[in-house]
């Protein structure tokens, strides 16, 4: 007899591979490799391999001391010209272009309710905007089964156009680059697997990211004061590089915490 699915199943599902991929492309701290392994679990017990590939990329993930050399030389402990880790480097020409862009991604957090949060990673960081598309399909998932359809629309229209307009933009081209850098690691596997999560993504909700890039743009300054130059214009001068935390509204898919709260 066919297993039963309800409406909830596939945004709780595509949740998973946010969170999944949200650690993969994070630095191999212990917590976050055990997560990925957890997450592929739960995954394959939830979607009876439907995403084979990425319960496969999560069975497959090496101890961190494995994969922290392989980061390192890849992103370095905080960025890398050959393949920057953060969405500005990809879509800005100069920073005053990157300060409003910084400024729009803060502003879907805030919209719904994603706040700042103590350390951790800039808010244009891949891991970041990859994290915040894994709460938006929970949210999605939460609103099937008890909200209702007005706000199951509202959380698939809000990851149409952060897909459009940020994390489809410029996620191909670095998973792409991060596949040529490590053909044959674990971290080239997770590039190919980002580069055809997203055009898997975009294809379901018919979108068209607005700006699509081959690699980096932004012209590479060298650090004089140690600064960043990309925080937003928050009474924080360093809020534009803090993480985020969601709202109390969210329920999770997986048995452990993803989200700080």
């Amino acid at each position: 007899m066919a297993q039963h699915r309800s409406e909830s199943d596939t945004p709780r599902a595509r949740s998973a591979v946010y969170a999944l991929l949200a650690r993969a492309f994070a630095y191999p701290e212990p917590a976050h490799v055990a997560a990925i392994r957890e997450i592929g679990t739960a995954l394959a017990a939830a979607v009876n391999g439907l995403y084979a590939e990425a319960v496969a990329l999560a069975a497959a993930a090496p101890e961190p001391e494995v994969l922290a050399p392989a980061y390192t030389r890849l992103f370095t402990h905080s960025t890398s010209r050959d393949c920057p880790t953060f969405e500005t480097a990809y879509t800005a020409q100069d920073t005053f272009q990157q300060a409003q862009q910084m400024a729009d991604i803060v502003g879907f957090y805030r919209a719904f309710g994603v706040l700042h949060a103590p350390g951790g990673e800039r808010p244009d960081h891949i891991s970041a905007e990859l994290e915040f598309m894994h709460f938006l399909a929970l949210k999605e998932a939460y609103a099937c089964e008890m909200l209702g359809a007005p706000r199951v629309r509202q959380c698939r229209r809000a990851q149409a156009l952060f897909l459009r307009d940020h994390l489809a933009c410029w996620a191909p081209a670095f998973g792409r680059r991060v596949a040529l850098l490590d053909p044959g690691g674990w971290y080239g596997r997770a590039g190919r697997l980002l580069t055809e999560w997203m055009d898997g993504e975009c294809h379901a909700f018919q979108v068209q990211p607005t700006l699509a890039v081959a690699g980096p743009r932004l012209p590479w300054p060298e650090p004089d004061d140690g600064t960043c130059g990309v925080a937003d214009t928050t009474s924080d001068p360093c809020a534009g590089c803090a993480p985020f935390a969601p709202p109390d509204e969210r329920r999770d898919a997986l048995p452990l915490p993803l989200l700080e709260q």
